[in-house]
């Protein structure tokens, strides 16, 4: 590994750190809230657009806490007519790595508007894993840090 690439790594765990630390510093509740990140392609699910123009635009990825201090609420957003004109449905799928849980991915399908996912990530640092299956897009996943 470069040392360029080494820098890299440790800004982005000390962004992920002050994150953390921002987020365990408020009082627990039960509103949601956004969840500290740290999201290397940015937090948009991209999608290509369709040949005749119809279906375009990214879903963006909005992590929210729960009640449950051990789940994240991931919610796809449109920013187009992909996931809220008929026609331009976008299946998708959230899954949470961690030492609590080995991965299994959810679907769902995005038709009409925001569609939630709940995932089970668990306290501390786990890596939440976001894609579109139908059409392919990527992005929008990251690290996510659940106050202990």
């Amino acid at each position: 590994m470069s040392k360029t690439m080494g820098r890299r790594i440790t800004a982005g765990l000390a962004g992920l750190a002050a994150a953390a630390s921002i987020g365990t510093a408020a009082a627990p509740t039960a509103a949601a809230a956004p969840v500290p990140h740290f999201a290397a392609l940015g937090d948009h699910l991209l999608l290509p657009p369709t040949l005749d123009g119809h279906c375009y635009g990214t879903l963006f990825v909005d992590l929210q806490t729960t009640a449950n201090p051990d789940v994240v609420d991931v919610n796809f957003v449109p920013t187009g007519t992909y996931g809220a004109a008929p026609g331009c449905d976008v299946r998708v799928y959230a899954a949470a790595l961690s030492g609590l849980n080995p991965g299994a991915p959810t679907y769902a399908t995005v038709s009409g508007g925001t569609t939630t996912i709940p995932i089970h990530a668990g306290r501390g640092l786990s890596m939440v894993s976001v894609a579109a299956v139908q059409p392919f897009g990527m992005g929008g996943g990251g690290y996510v840090w659940l106050a202990p």
